[in-house]
């Protein structure tokens, strides 16, 4: 299908795609979490229920409610390139049908990139957040404040979104999760990097009870991870797996035709932003 749009709209459905299996992977963390909280909130008495509503202060939480209610969910954005414009996008146009639907309250806290942030304590307005981060981010970006920060908004679901392809930010996961924020990322530095930091996140996904989800790392935005998860944990047994799970691969193989030179192939699929930057 790539073959045959226009560079810019192939270019669009690159970055979209890998997007909305971030947008899809982040409303799951929040379900699971929600089903988790609710099983909780079931056991607990009612003395603890208030133990918890309350603050050191005294003064009760603006999430007071029960877990059947909206779920908030405080969102940081680390990347806003390609692929996190288009996640940023499709929160703007999601946003009310996740809070109707899903009971799912989005807000997007935070959005950092290598060299500056733009922190709210409410939410970023996504129809003008590009002019807010241009004129009202601050230097230089801390990754470390950043989750702080989502943190300290209280929001039963704190999420960071790493859509940049950095070995740097993917070494920050590990402190993340630790600190009871979620991951959900395209970035595939940690899967296919050191198997020591791979291992550790992995572990704190049981330790801390978080979630790592990476399902937008392979087979440009398909749902290749979680079917194969669902078949297996469910008793199928895997024999083999084929295909070309590459987005890059596959925009390379739909184009190349009688005439064209392969470099000049590879070349075509970076400029549409189908190749990792390097």
């Amino acid at each position: 299908m790539l073959a045959v749009l226009p560079r810019t709209a192939q270019w669009v459905v690159g970055a979209s795609s890998l997007a909305r299996r971030a947008l899809t992977t982040m409303s799951t963390t929040i379900t699971k979490q929600r089903s988790d909280a609710v099983a909780k909130y079931e056991a607990m008495s009612k003395e603890q229920l208030v133990e918890i509503l309350v603050k050191q202060n005294g003064s009760v939480r603006t999430g007071d409610r029960t877990p059947a209610d909206v779920t908030v969910a405080c969102v940081g954005l680390v990347g806003p390139g390609l692929v996190g414009k288009a996640l940023l996008e499709q929160f703007r146009q999601n946003l009310s049908t996740l809070k109707a639907e899903r009971q799912i309250d989005v807000r997007v806290c935070a959005i950092a990139n290598s060299k500056k942030m733009l922190l709210s304590d409410s939410a970023i307005d996504l129809d003008t957040w590009e002019k807010a981060f241009e004129t009202n981010a601050e230097n230089p970006s801390d990754l470390n404040k950043l989750k702080d920060h989502l943190v300290s908004c209280s929001s039963p679901v704190p999420v960071i979104i790493d859509c940049s392809a950095s070995d740097f930010v993917s070494d920050y996961y590990k402190s993340w999760m630790e600190s009871g924020v979620h991951v959900v990322t395209p970035n595939k530095k940690v899967n296919s990097g050191p198997l020591e930091r791979y291992k550790a996140v992995k572990n704190l996904q049981e330790k801390k009870h978080v979630h790592y989800f990476y399902e937008a790392t392979v087979g440009a935005g398909l749902p290749v991870i979680a079917t194969i998860k669902h078949l297996v944990d469910t008793g199928d047994k895997i024999k083999s797996i084929e295909g070309i799970f590459s987005g890059t691969l596959s925009y390379i193989f739909n184009n190349f035709k009688d005439g064209k030179k392969f470099s000049d192939i590879v070349i075509e699929a970076k400029v549409n932003g189908f190749t990792e930057p390097d």
